[in-house]
């Protein structure tokens, strides 16, 4: 499973899976049912459901201060945040119920943080509520767990369960300036290492390296990487490569995003990551596939490319970086990271697009609102991690 090392304009350098973000969350639970019983799936009819919600303060507060929280609306938050816990019970009967609401709260490692008990009745009546406010307060970094459940008499009639993530706040930290980069391109001939030594000397440490598909494999299966020999030179100069690849390979393989041409491409990332193992452990995957140039734009193809890139290069180099995104500004970039969380949320379980993410990039954001952007975009994309697996 791929760990989110960093969001930024190119990511390189490894982070922990819970590098922060900024804001807040909440994820909002319908009731289960539609009609005037909840019916179990053992066809019994519940005389209560339960629908839960969870909240933050951005400031120390009283649960009773009324205007102060506000929902989550994505299942992470941060350490510095205070966290509520709302529980709704409403009445799928005609008569009072008297009920017993709990709540539990687990880490990661099944360990009790938070355990609640309380009672009430609801008003007769289909329909009618009664709500149950917890405050949780600050957590350490980690997963949550929380369940809660409403019982009738000794009977549990409806269950609930969040998950949550709590990550360390961005707030107040500078960002951290990895290097300098610069994106030389595919043109390769005789001038290109001088234009590498160039680039060493105004202080430039690592090069954005294009290795095209339909270069090197212009036989299916048959692959040539003498053009992009000058690659091999970037070392020598004090350039750290950042291979891109792709992109379409027409003449090879026409049927553009076909699962033949998922499988060549896959192949293709490969033999690349084979190829220049120990000289580079960085690959972009592609170059602003949102833009009108690719054919085809949409999040869900470019998520089977990233699978297949991601899937090759880790099969010839696991502790390769794969970089998702590289996305066209298109005159709106927060538009482009729009494009990248679709991505993030694209596949099955198990095979969700953010577990084939290392890092992110996205082209070209004006610096000033760069690094809420990137932290807000950061914070989206492990939160969908943190739902799926608590990790």
């Amino acid at each position: 499973m791929s760990k989110i090392r960093r969001c930024a304009v190119r990511s390189r350098q490894a982070g922990p899976a819970s590098v922060g973000f900024l804001a807040a969350l909440v994820l909002v639970f319908g009731m289960l049912t539609q009609g005037p019983f909840a019916v179990a799936d053992d066809g019994t009819s519940n005389s209560v459901t339960v629908t839960t919600q969870a909240s933050v303060w951005t400031t120390p507060v009283s649960w009773s201060t009324a205007g102060y929280y506000f929902p989550l609306f994505t299942p992470v938050t941060t350490s510095k945040d205070l966290i509520g816990y709302n529980v709704t019970v409403t009445n799928q009967t005609g008569v009072v119920q008297d009920v017993t609401v709990n709540l539990a709260v687990t880490n990661q490692d099944g360990a009790a943080v938070f355990t609640s008990s309380d009672g009430g009745s609801v008003a007769a009546g289909v329909g009618q509520t009664k709500d149950f406010g917890y405050t949780i307060g600050m957590l350490p970094n980690g997963s949550y767990t929380f369940v809660a459940s409403a019982k009738v008499g000794d009977a549990i009639e409806d269950t609930q369960t969040y998950r949550l993530g709590v990550l360390p706040s961005l707030t107040g930290v500078d960002p951290t300036f990895t290097g300098l980069g610069a994106n030389t391109g595919d043109d390769y001939n005789l001038g290109y290492l001088e234009m590498l030594q160039m680039c060493r000397v105004v202080g430039v440490t690592a090069a954005r390296m294009v290795v095209p598909w339909d270069v090197v494999e212009t036989t299916p299966g048959a692959y040539d990487f003498t053009t992009t020999s000058s690659l091999n030179d970037a070392g020598r100069c004090g350039q750290a490569p950042l291979i891109v690849l792709g992109m379409n390979n027409d003449a090879v393989y026409p049927d553009r995003y076909s699962d033949a041409w998922l499988t060549a491409f896959q192949n293709y990332a490969q033999q690349t990551a084979e190829q220049y193992k120990g000289i580079t452990h960085d690959y972009e995957v592609w170059d602003e596939f949102n833009a009108a140039g690719s054919g085809d734009t949409s999040p869900a193809t470019y998520y089977k490319i990233l699978q297949a890139a991601y899937q090759g290069v880790k099969a010839a180099d696991p502790d390769a970086i794969v970089i998702a995104g590289s996305t066209a500004p298109a005159g709106d970039h927060i538009a482009n990271y729009d494009f990248i969380r679709q991505v993030a949320a694209q596949g099955a379980t198990g095979a969700e697009g953010w577990r084939y993410m290392d890092g992110v990039s996205y082209h070209y954001p004006a610096l000033a609102t760069f690094i809420p952007e990137a932290a807000t975009l950061q914070q989206d994309i492990v939160a969908q991690a943190t739902s799926s697996t608590g990790d």
